[in-house]
């Protein structure tokens, strides 16, 4: 079932065309994606997400997903375990990986996107086994790991659709800036500026937070068929516009996702707020450093 919400409607950002239901099309210089929507609200960014889902289920039920954790998708969860319960949507033929794990947590760590995952999207919406996988970053042989999980997609059939979120320093999944694009699953450093933002999960304390995770590469990502690319907050919208108005690069590792010929940008109105700088005040912005 549609969530029957209706996008911002606007006039112009930035030099680029916008549709009544705002919808932004690439036009002229600029290189935006080809579909960038804004929506009032995260939570209306995550239904959207949502129907995504949803549609890419009705033309293939056997679809295979990759999917984020972190705040931006709870809603995003939320809405298909609603779905589900209500008897609107079938998940029983898809197959879900996960973007990333750390490295050294057991899977039932609070801290752990295993443990996220089972208790927001996995055991409510009823999963069997066989549908989800994880890189195992509990495990000694990392690089067998990394390895397995590549293969585990292949054997999957490849993603159909991945949904991403985006982090302040323009990582996607654990991509750090400086990421060599090329790379499938691998074993990452965290950045200072992520392990802050993850704290959030560790009782506030950056200490807690793992230095390493494994992480699908910038390559896997764009060997999908799809890309949905989702971001909320004032504190995204410097990013945000760094990474859709900004040539892409290794450096802000989500702006390579522009590469992709079938890329989705789903915002909030605050986290799309430089795109609209009238309408917006950037120095909230551009002085917040927080997921």
């Amino acid at each position: 079932m549609r969530s029957g919400l209706d996008p911002l409607g606007v006039e112009a950002v930035m030099g680029q065309c916008v549709n009544g239901n705002g919808t932004i099309t690439s036009s002229s210089r600029q290189s935006l994606p080809p579909t960038v929507e804004v929506w009032p609200s995260c939570t209306d960014v995550g239904r959207r997400a949502a129907d995504l889902i949803e549609s890419q289920l009705a033309r293939r039920p056997c679809s295979v997903f990759a999917l984020p954790t972190g705040t931006t998708p709870l809603a995003m969860y939320d809405e298909i375990v609603r779905r589900c319960e209500e008897g609107n949507l079938r998940l029983d033929g898809a197959k879900f990986f996960n973007l990333d794990e750390y490295v050294g947590l057991h899977p039932g760590h609070e801290g752990s996107f295993y443990r996220y995952m089972r208790e927001r999207f996995w055991g409510p919406a009823k999963l069997k086994e066989w549908q989800y996988d994880v890189p195992r970053g509990w495990v000694q042989d990392l690089d067998g790991e990394c390895k397995r999980y590549d293969e585990a997609i292949v054997e999957a059939g490849g993603i159909d659709l991945a949904v991403v979120g985006l982090g302040v320093n323009a990582h996607v999944g654990f991509n750090e800036p400086g990421t060599d694009p090329e790379l499938g699953t691998h074993l990452v450093e965290l950045s200072e500026s992520t392990r802050r933002a993850q704290a959030e999960w560790f009782g506030g304390l950056v200490g807690r937070v793992p230095r390493r995770a494994l992480t699908v590469g910038i390559r896997t990502l764009l060997g999908t068929r799809a890309i949905v690319l989702i971001a909320c907050g004032r504190h995204k919208a410097r990013i945000v516009h760094e990474v859709l108005l900004g040539p892409p690069t290794p450096e802000r590792p989500a702006s390579l996702l522009r590469i992709h010929p079938n890329l989705t940008v789903i915002l909030d109105q605050d986290a799309a707020g430089l795109l609209w700088p009238k309408e917006f005040k950037a120095e909230e912005a551009l002085k917040t450093d927080t997921v």
